[in-house]
């Protein structure tokens, strides 16, 4: 499944790294990757290994909120 999630207060290259590095530390993250000029992250991920609740729940532990 693919899927974009809105990333709140992300405003540097070590936030993108720190909200890429969170998801993709689940099993069944394919793919993560930030867009700091929209905000997004776009994922990638395997519905049968990871929810979107625990991706969202993984970005939020860095500090950051997703819509």
């Amino acid at each position: 499944m693919k899927v974009k999630l809105t990333v709140k207060n992300m405003d540097c290259g070590g936030c993108l790294d720190l909200a890429e590095e969170a998801v993709r530390k689940l099993v069944g993250v394919i793919s993560a990757k930030v867009d700091l000029k929209t905000s997004e992250i776009s994922l990638e991920y395997d519905e049968s290994k990871v929810s979107l609740s625990d991706l969202r729940e993984a970005i939020e532990k860095t500090g950051f909120e997703t819509i």
